[in-house]
């Protein structure tokens, strides 16, 4: 005996195939965040370096970046060989960030750290 009716065969292919289209969209999610965090924290390097060229204290410069991007962390600027004009600083800046995606974060349990360094020639060297 063959049955003609198909009733309830969409409703299971359906669940066969929804936690695979979940996964890829929560990825694609995730993929899009962590790509939005690293573009932020270039920009964050680059504008820390900037003023760090153009004579502007340590302090300010990471009160600046931290409060232009949230959850950011700044390192002390390094210079080399000193900080005299003509002579480069590197400001590195990282930030954390955590995947969504639960099947894809069990393999980063403590997250992601991007991180993002910028070279410049100093300037001005900032007032004593």
């Amino acid at each position: 005996m063959r049955f003609s009716s198909s009733r309830g065969q969409a409703a299971v292919e359906f669940a066969l195939v929804l936690p695979i289209l979940l996964l890829l969209v929560t990825g694609i999610i995730d993929f899009g965040m962590l790509f939005l965090t690293k573009s932020q924290v270039e920009a964050a390097s680059a504008m820390g370096a900037r003023m760090v060229t153009l004579g502007t204290g340590t302090t300010t410069m990471k009160n600046d970046v931290v409060a232009d991007y949230p959850g950011t962390n700044v390192d002390d600027p390094s210079y080399y060989p000193t900080d005299a004009v003509g002579d480069d600083v590197t400001v590195t800046v990282y930030k954390e960030y955590h995947i969504l995606t639960p099947i894809i974060a069990s393999f980063f349990p403590s997250g992601v750290t991007v991180t993002s360094s910028t070279t410049m020639v100093v300037e001005e060297v900032p007032p004593s």
